[in-house]
């Protein structure tokens, strides 16, 4: 696709024509036009729909009930035909299934001496990034212990954004499996560069680790990387076998 004022560039300096897997690390940072900078995370896991608000999220201490919704994130698509090979990846517990031929594998990263990082892109025809999904694993730190997922991910909903304007968002708790997440989307935009996007985010606790995954999906992309994203969403999974 076109438009390269409406799409945000390749922060990884990432030849698109030679696409290899490779170790690249991504550095955490908020997607914003002026740097064209993708986003990446610390920490959380996501997927499902919700109530709407208009107003930005909020970063201090009001939290949503950890109530769980029994909603389960939707099933990866029936009738969904890959571009390319379905792909499963695990990281540690956690699994989901990516379209090979709409995400690219970026590598995987080093975390924590484990290799429990996965960064998949999507890069449109002029060469630059119009979605990302970033999933990771991690040990309870200073910043989860003794917190709900709730409150971790609406705090978490703050940070990734693109441009100033906050048009909408979302949060509730679902069910991946038998694990409770909390999932929320923002939806923001940025005017002067005619870029508008959505950011799911979603954080849940399986053993003694914590998950995050955090997809920012430009709203203009084709109908068939949006239907990428959501075969991928759908098809989050944890193994409940022993924990480690």
């Amino acid at each position: 696709m076109c438009g390269c004022s409406k799409t945000i560039k390749n922060p990884l300096g990432i030849n698109p024509d030679s696409r290899t897997t490779s170790s690249t690390t991504p550095v955490p940072q908020t997607v914003t036009p002026q740097t064209t900078a993708v986003t990446t995370a610390a920490t959380s896991t996501q997927t499902t729909k919700a109530e709407t608000t208009t107003a930005k999220p909020e970063t201090s201490n009001t939290s949503i009930t950890d109530k769980s919704e029994t909603k389960k994130p939707s099933p990866a698509p029936a009738q969904y035909t890959p571009v390319g090979s379905p792909t499963k990846y695990k990281i540690n517990k956690f699994s989901l299934m990516y379209d090979d031929g709409v995400y690219f594998n970026t590598g995987v990263s080093e975390y924590e001496e484990d290799k429990n990082e996965l960064y998949l892109v999507h890069y449109s025809d002029d060469g630059e990034i119009t979605s990302n999904i970033v999933a990771m694993c991690s040990d309870e730190d200073e910043d989860t212990k003794g917190r709900t997922v709730a409150e971790i991910g609406k705090e978490f909903m703050s940070y990734y954004v693109v441009g100033d304007n906050v048009d909408s968002s979302t949060k509730s708790m679902v069910k991946i499996g038998n694990t409770d997440a909390f999932y929320g989307t923002v939806k923001s935009s940025d005017g002067d560069n005619s870029v508008a996007a959505t950011q799911h985010i979603y954080f849940a606790r399986h053993g003694n680790k914590v998950y995050t995954l955090i997809a920012l999906h430009l709203d203009n992309n084709e109908e068939a990387v949006t239907k990428a994203l959501e075969y991928t969403l759908g098809s989050m999974s944890f193994d409940n076998s022993v924990n480690t």
